[in-house]
């Protein structure tokens, strides 16, 4: 995937570096939903779109 290269090759740690993990996903996601930045989006995604998106970047 051209995304994982992207990030290795530009030293971007995993979110599990910070202290995600799964199982703090679904406060992360309903504090997203809320974010300003996601109203831009062209359309609203759900709940298992966004715990995906966040499964990906662990």
């Amino acid at each position: 995937m051209w995304i994982q290269k992207l990030c290795t090759a530009l030293a971007i740690p995993p979110l599990t570096s910070f202290g995600l993990y799964e199982k703090d996903f679904p406060a992360i996601v309903a504090k997203a939903k809320k974010a300003g930045s996601m109203k831009g989006n062209p359309i609203t995604l759900t709940d298992e779109e966004l715990t995906e998106i966040l499964k990906k970047a662990i």
